[in-house]
């Protein structure tokens, strides 16, 4: 469950901050809504997978995940669980078809 949040909130991230364009993956807008360059990102990741920490990151991501949620109207700090819920159903709802079909169970949930 963590996991599969985890990827959608970087998915959204990438849709509705990094300006995506139709030509590239879904990880390159993330990485610019980071401030991150692809490459840089993708090492970044690698690292982080193989067990080290980066702070760096962890900053990009958490200052990139308030700035999604208060793009719904929700402050992330203060925020109550069902206002979470309703930004995030929100999101889906506003992901391109490709970008939804990625995360098939969360259909059920943001109906």
């Amino acid at each position: 469950m963590w996991l599969s949040l985890y990827s959608f909130q970087a998915h959204a991230i990438g849709h509705y901050l990094g300006d995506p364009r139709t030509d590239e993956a879904p990880i390159t807008a993330y990485a610019r809504a980071l401030g991150y360059e692809h490459g840089e990102l993708l090492r970044v990741l690698k690292e982080i997978a193989s067990g080290h920490e980066d702070p760096n990151y962890d900053e990009r991501h958490g200052l990139a995940i308030r700035r999604l949620f208060s793009k719904f109207g929700v402050n992330y700090d203060e925020a109550e669980n069902g206002e979470y819920i309703g930004a995030l159903k929100r999101m889906y709802a506003g992901l391109p078809e490709s970008g939804r079909t990625l995360f098939p169970n969360w259909q059920q949930a943001s109906a």
